[in-house]
């Protein structure tokens, strides 16, 4: 499923910047 791959590309993106704020 590609919305199934975009979904888990946005996730990692998300968790990286929170993970740089902190």
């Amino acid at each position: 499923w590609i919305i199934g791959t975009i979904a888990e590309e946005i996730l990692g993106i998300i968790i990286g910047q929170q993970t740089a704020m902190e």
